[in-house]
């Protein structure tokens, strides 16, 4: 059985504020973060070849578009389902009735053993010690046991950065940063970084965008009344085209499996 650990070693509370109050309104606004996951369950599939696993972990669930996909294309016995919030145990439970649901940050759950499969789509980044955590995971998996991970490049959101935005998660990794952190026993099948844009009216859509999948979980007040307009003038000059402004999403995807 799950337990937490008593020591935090990380102050999440204003991550999971934010994720808390934008679960109602994730589904309909995260499109990107459904392509990423489906990405990864097809990549999956395709370089396992094989739909059953024994047992399996997923971290940083959400609203369940990982566990959805993994759910849709394979066989799991024994799935344990973790996120930092308690309330995404109803999103996911039915989605994987016969899972286990497990709350709060996974640097400081205790994990299970011989585990098939290490899975999270889009919640790496929120890891500060992300070494450490790929390490750990990569350790619990069974001879043969499979690593699925998704997170974001060091240019996500380049726009917002550029800007001087200080709502960056603390993990935005590379795939030549992220490949580095598994230890040797794990061999790399699929590696790969991306852009994915979206395209806003304005800066006020943008950042509801922002707010309402939760994304902005690590921000401290980049914007105030007073200095809005002159942030939305900003990023129209820098990077605004045809009237639009842009927000541009870098996934990186890793699957890996521990030599037998």
């Amino acid at each position: 059985m799950l337990h937490k650990i008593a020591k935090q070693t990380f102050d999440d509370t204003r991550v999971a504020t934010s994720f808390r109050r934008g679960l109602d309104s994730y589904e309909k606004n995260a499109v990107v973060q459904r392509q990423i996951a489906q990405h990864l369950a097809n990549e999956l599939m395709s370089v396992r070849q094989a739909n059953q696993f024994d047992r399996a972990l997923e971290f940083g669930c959400g609203t369940g578009y990982l566990t959805k996909q993994l759910t849709d294309q394979f066989e799991i016995n024994d799935l344990i389902i973790n996120d930092l919030v308690a309330e995404c145990e109803t999103k996911v439970g039915s989605i994987a009735p016969h899972s286990r649901f497990v709350a709060g940050p996974i640097q400081e759950i205790e994990l299970p053993e011989q585990l098939d499969l290490v899975a999270s789509s889009s919640a790496i980044q929120w890891i500060p010690d992300l070494s450490s955590l790929v390490e750990k995971t990569a350790n619990k998996l069974k001879p043969g046991g499979w690593m699925a991970l998704s997170g974001f490049g060091s240019d996500h959101f380049h726009e917002l950065q550029a800007l001087g935005s200080r709502a960056a998660a603390p993990s935005y990794t590379d795939c030549a940063e992220l490949e580095v952190m598994l230890p040797d026993f794990m061999d790399v099948k699929h590696l790969k970084m991306d852009q994915i844009q979206l395209e806003f009216d304005g800066l006020a859509p943008l950042l509801r965008h922002l707010r309402n999948t939760g994304v902005n979980g690590n921000a401290d007040g980049i914007l105030t009344k007073a200095n809005f307009k002159s942030f939305e003038e900003r990023y129209a000059n820098q990077f605004g085209h045809g009237g639009k402004l842009p927000l541009t999403y870098q996934p990186v995807w890793l699957i890996a499996q521990r030599q037998q």
